[in-house]
């Protein structure tokens, strides 16, 4: 009896666990990016070059998720423990994101040193396979290694900011240290480098299920991110950079949501469990009263963390309670968006997905060209947050179609 009740302690209590490891692993990781580097790299820069690296910022995360996040949440899925057909995808992944960065790089980046560029597009290709093997961590339920992997890519952001503080070296080197310390701590502590090519026969079916996943993702990421792609070539580099200073302390809590879902779909893969559609509509209208509530002290902390950190984009924001108050509420559906895209991975097919990330961004990229030129900055902040409403909405209409009643709990 002490077993079974030991057993069941341990059963409760280990998602938990997974779940703090997890929460301070992100936090720590993009606390280090959003609140001491950014902040420092838009101090010592202009405010046109820096909206310009916030712009390749922006690329950098929608591409590594896109091409090595999908293939990692699809090794999850797989339960592929040693890596069968997906040690070559992941060299193919890892190519095309450098691939793919190059150009947009050079377009969004194009006052940049040709250097930089080049140096970020590696870091990017790193960044890829970096979001690709930690999933090895979280497909073996070792969130405490991924916890340290995190900390030790802080480390390296950290050595690369004191690097380009003391006029030693670029911007760009504090993000390409951080994957290298990444890598070397990979390297020590997983054998996922050493994982030889293995193809069973499902070489091409992984390849299949992968590319509606990367669809998915690459939308999805690009719906987190579309301000920045709209506001470089729209209204310049200078409301780029203001829109991504008002907005960082918000959207760290996009970035964490996603891992958290993370977290949550290892769990899910692990035990088979399945929700019904009352428990799912249950979390989409409890996600939106919270997103509600949070709002005003989300707000509060935003505009203190805006004075502080980006002190001189906050003197250059015209409507700024405006502006703080829409990204706000704005980011948080996002972010529950995020946390609950789990449950869609599961009932929502590809299609599915796809046709409400798409129609997402094309009401986002319309009402922002219209919106922007009636009320120019001030139009894309109302853009901002009606397109992020509808994304939440066309969420909560398709869980009726898709989401079977009956609750398997």
């Amino acid at each position: 009896m002490l077993v079974s009740l030991t057993s069941k302690i341990v059963k409760h209590v280990r998602p938990l666990t997974n779940m703090i490891y997890s929460t301070l692993s992100n936090f720590f990781l993009l606390a280090t990016l959003q609140l001491i580097i950014l902040p420092i790299i838009g101090k010592n820069v202009n405010a046109a070059t820096f909206g310009e690296i916030s712009a390749l910022y922006s690329i950098n995360t929608v591409v590594f998720l896109s091409f090595g996040g999908s293939l990692g949440t699809l090794r999850i899925v797989e339960k592929s423990y040693a890596g069968e057909n997906f040690v070559k995808l992941a060299a193919v992944t890892t190519s095309l994101a450098i691939m793919v960065s190059l150009p947009l790089f050079i377009f969004y980046g194009h006052t940049l040193s040709k250097l930089d560029i080049l140096l970020y597009v590696l870091t990017t290709g790193l960044a890829s396979y970096r979001n690709y093997s930690n999933a090895i961590f979280r497909l073996n339920l070792q969130f405490n290694k991924d916890f340290m992997a995190n900390l030790s890519t802080c480390v390296g952001y950290l050595l690369g900011t004191v690097i380009f503080v003391l006029n030693i070296g670029s911007w760009v080197l504090i993000f390409l240290l951080g994957e290298l310390f990444y890598l070397g701590y990979l390297s020590r502590c997983s054998s996922i480098l050493k994982e030889k090519n293995i193809n069973d026969g499902n070489y091409f079916r992984i390849v299949k299920e992968y590319l509606p996943i990367f669809c998915s993702t690459l939308l999805g990421s690009l719906i987190n991110n579309l301000d920045r792609f709209l506001l470089l070539p729209l209204l310049g580099p200078v409301s780029t950079a203001i829109f991504f200073a008002a907005s960082s302390v918000s959207k760290i809590l996009n970035f964490i949501t996603t891992p958290l879902g993370h977290v949550l779909l290892s769990q899910i893969v692990a035990n088979d469990r399945m929700f019904s559609k009352r428990t799912i509509i249950k979390l989409q209208v409890s996600g939106f009263v919270a997103a509600i509530l949070l709002s005003f002290p989300l707000f509060i902390i935003s505009k203190y963390a805006m004075y502080v950190l980006y002190h001189k984009y906050f003197q250059l924001t015209e409507n700024l309670n405006l502006l703080l108050g829409v990204v706000v509420f704005g980011t948080l559906l996002l972010s529950v968006s995020s946390l609950l895209n789990t449950f869609y991975l599961f009932y929502f097919n590809m299609k599915l997905q796809m046709f409400i990330q798409a129609a997402y961004c094309f009401v986002y990229v319309l009402i922002s060209v219209l919106f922007i030129s009636k009320w120019q900055f001030t139009g894309f902040i109302f853009a901002y947050g009606i397109a992020s409403f509808i994304r939440y909405l066309l969420l909560f209409m398709a869980t009726f179609v898709a989401v079977p009643k009956k609750d398997h709990l």
